[in-house]
């Protein structure tokens, strides 16, 4: 874990320590681009089960970044659904959607909902913060996602 950490953890341009992706490593050279595959959210629920079950604290705050990092990509897309790969972007004006988050800027291209083809790590690793912190930001963020491409229903009218 302390390798994924070093090595492979993007952090914002900005200078924010609030979330992060895991980046892709290329065997070729060794270099690690800001790049994450949605598959990549599983790792939060991973480091947040080893830090309790294995009496490491350190690797809660980590998973809790990652996991905000994940969550950001469905809260700021256009349809609020999670793109299948996500970067940092380092080039302004690349081809996709671009959008803002906490003055940094991540790249995805447009998906519709008919697109989406139902990732469950984010929510996984949400569910598992929840059950292990109790902090309601994590529920919440789940059906969030959920209500993107199922909106709930009306209220009564009673």
């Amino acid at each position: 874990m302390e390798s994924m950490q070093e090595y492979m953890v993007t952090y914002p341009s900005d200078g924010s320590k609030d979330f992060v992706i895991v980046g892709m490593v290329f065997s070729s050279n060794k270099q690690v681009s800001p790049d994450q595959e949605h598959l990549a959210c599983f790792v939060a629920g991973s480091l947040a089960m080893g830090s309790k079950y294995l009496d490491r604290p350190q690797d809660m705050v980590m998973a809790k970044k990652i996991a905000q990092g994940c969550y950001m990509t469905y809260h700021f897309s256009e349809t609020g659904l999670g793109p299948e790969a996500v970067k940092f972007d380092t080039e302004p004006g690349s081809d996709g959607k671009l959008f803002e988050v906490n003055k940094d800027t991540f790249y995805s291209r447009g998906l519709s909902r008919s697109e989406y083809i139902l990732r469950p790590e984010t929510v996984e690793s949400l569910w598992i913060l929840y059950r292990l912190t109790g902090d309601r930001k994590y529920p919440e963020q789940a059906w969030e996602i959920l209500f993107a491409f199922c909106p709930p229903p009306p209220p009564p009218l009673w």
